[in-house]
């Protein structure tokens, strides 16, 4: 798939416990960017978004 994490950024750190059962706790404050132009790994400022862009 397409990421702007680097390449060592695979989200492992919470999914290791959840596949072995742990409950996860208070993950809306995990925050996340996933606004990029459509078929590029460019990110995109949280500004564009809150211009409605």
């Amino acid at each position: 798939g397409k990421t702007t994490n680097a390449l060592i950024s695979t989200g492992l750190a919470m999914a290791i416990p959840y596949w072995a059962g742990v409950p996860i706790k208070d993950f809306e404050f995990v925050q996340f960017h996933p606004t990029t132009l459509f078929g590029t790994n460019i990110l995109m400022t949280e500004g564009a978004r809150g211009e409605g862009g």
